[in-house]
C-alpha cells in the first residue's frame, strides 16, 4: 500500500479495527498500541484485537488492557459496519493482497487456486456466480500472499458480509445476469495474472475489479 493511499483511508473513515500476528510478541503488541492509541489520539474510534491475549509480561504498557480478543465464528462484530465502509476498504487492500499472492504463491496455494480457476469456467458456461466460490477465491489469495495479517482481515471482512442487508444488495446487483458474466470474467482474468505471476497485472485487474464492484451495488 503506498503511503498516499493509507493517509486517505485513515483521514476517509471514523471507526479503525487494529490486529497484529497471532502469538504476539513484543513489537506486535507495541505497534498495535502505537497504532490504536495514535488513531484516538486523531478523535477515531479504535478497536484493538489479537487472537491470543496479551502476554503478562506486556501488561504493563499503557492501554495494553484494551486489546482484546478477536470475534469468534459465533460472536458479533462490535457494531454494524456500512457496506460502503467494507469496499471502500476492499478497494484499498485487495490489489495489494492480489500483487502479493503472485509473488508469493506456493505449490500449496497454487493447486487451490488452479481449483478456484475450474470453478469460475464452470460457472461461466451456466452463466452463475456463487458466492462460496467468490468468498474461497478472495480468501485463497490472502492465504496465497503468506500474509497472516491479510487472512484475518479479509475472514473480518466476510464476517461483516454476513449481515442481512448484504442478501439485499448482492440480490439486487451482482446476483443477476447483468453482472455475473462480467463478474466471472473479471475473477478469471485476475486468477490467471496470479497463477502465471504477472503481480502489476494482478494488482490492476483487480483494482479494477474492486472499482467496478463499487459502482455495481450502488447502482441500483
Amino acid at each position: 500500500m503506498k503511503y498516499a493511499d493509507l493517509i486517505a483511508l485513515i483521514r476517509g473513515h471514523e471507526s479503525f479495527g487494529v490486529i497484529s500476528h497471532f502469538r504476539p510478541d513484543g513489537d506486535a503488541i507495541g505497534s498495535t498500541l502505537a497504532m490504536g492509541l495514535a488513531l484516538r489520539a486523531m478523535g477515531k474510534q479504535v478497536h484493538m484485537w489479537n487472537e491470543d491475549s496479551v502476554p503478562s509480561r506486556y501488561a504493563f504498557l499503557s492501554g495494553a488492557q484494551d486489546i482484546g480478543a478477536l470475534p469468534g465464528p459465533e460472536e458479533e462484530l462490535p457494531q454494524v459496519i456500512e457496506p460502503q465502509e467494507i469496499i471502500r476498504a476492499r478497494m484499498v487492500l485487495e490489489p495489494d493482497i492480489a500483487r502479493e499472492a503472485a509473488l508469493h504463491l506456493d505449490e500449496e496455494n497454487r493447486k487451490v487456486l488452479e481449483e478456484i480457476l475450474k470453478k469460475f469456467h464452470a460457472e461461466s458456461k451456466v452463466g452463475v456466480i456463487t458466492k462460496e466460490t467468490d468468498r474461497a477465491f478472495h480468501l485463497a489469495l490472502a492465504k496465497a500472499s503468506g500474509s497472516t495479517m491479510y487472512v484475518m482481515i479479509m475472514d473480518l471482512v466476510f464476517k461483516a458480509m454476513e449481515q442481512e442487508l448484504w442478501e439485499l444488495i448482492l440480490s439486487r446487483t451482482i446476483a443477476t445476469q447483468r453482472y455475473q458474466d462480467q463478474n466471472n470474467m473479471e475473477h478469471i482474468r485476475i486468477c490467471e495474472a496470479i497463477l502465471d505471476g504477472r503481480a502489476d497485472d494482478a494488482n490492476e485487474f483487480m483494482k479494477s475489479h474492486m472499482a467496478m464492484l463499487y459502482e455495481r451495488y450502488w447502482s441500483e
